[in-house]
């Protein structure tokens, strides 16, 4: 594929995603998109130099060494791989509080952090205050 199409198929897969279960992409899940579909163009571009040069290269000394691009590519793999499983959390998410009778928000994948996280029970926030006065006394040096 090529990079423009690469791209236009995942913005459409996403956006059409969404679309099915009857939400809109926010702005965090846009941005997210856009690393996805920027990091579907590199690995277009790191293909393409993998098909033209191949997957070993000779060097100047008469060796064979295995071209940059495959160890770039297998990364890019990699990072694609998670934001894409990102992305699919979010969207899904939304869906499940949505099929709930939620609002549809996200709250971040990873959990909130802080004492004023919306939905913290008492024993985070006692958790928490416990944490924040025993830094204040330490002694660093």
């Amino acid at each position: 594929m090529t990079e423009t199409t690469m791209s236009g198929t995942l913005k459409s897969f996403y956006s059409g995603k969404a679309t099915e279960l009857g939400l809109a992409l926010e702005d965090d899940d846009l941005a997210i998109l856009e690393q996805i579909t920027g990091t579907a163009d590199v690995i277009a571009e790191l293909q393409l130099d993998i098909e033209t040069n191949g997957a070993v290269q000779k060097t100047q000394a008469g060796s064979t060494k295995v071209n940059p691009a495959a160890a770039e590519l297998r990364q890019q793999r990699l990072a694609l791989t998670r934001l894409q499983a990102t992305l699919d959390h979010r969207i899904d998410k939304a869906a499940g509080q949505l099929r709930a009778g939620g609002s549809g928000g996200l709250r971040p994948v990873r959990g909130t952090y802080g004492t004023n996280a919306p939905g913290e029970t008492s024993e985070n926030k006692t958790r928490n205050e416990t944490r924040q006065r025993g830094s204040r006394g330490r002694r660093h040096g």
